[in-house]
């Protein structure tokens, strides 16, 4: 996944945050097959056609990459609100 220019790497079964006002986008760079991700925007986002920055960098800070196997319910972590990518 790169967010305003930077690469971050991402594993089957990462969920991922993406703040307001990134530039985003996911490419399959590591491997056969395709990706399968559930992608979740508010719809705000929609409306807009999300970040209008023309190709440039966003404003907003970078984001959160979790995997599902380091989650502990024990103590309230949970996958809300994320995208979820199956390699």
């Amino acid at each position: 996944m790169f967010c305003d220019g930077k690469e971050y790497p991402v594993k089957a079964g990462d969920a991922m945050f993406i703040p307001p006002n990134v530039d985003h986008y996911t490419l399959n760079n590591g491997g056969t097959g395709n990706i399968h991700r559930i992608e979740i925007n508010p719809l705000v986002a929609a409306q807009s056609g999300g970040a209008q920055n023309n190709g440039g960098q966003g404003t907003g800070p970078p984001p959160v990459i979790r995997n599902h196997s380091q989650l502990n319910r024990s103590q309230g972590h949970v996958l809300s609100a994320a995208m979820t990518v199956h390699l």
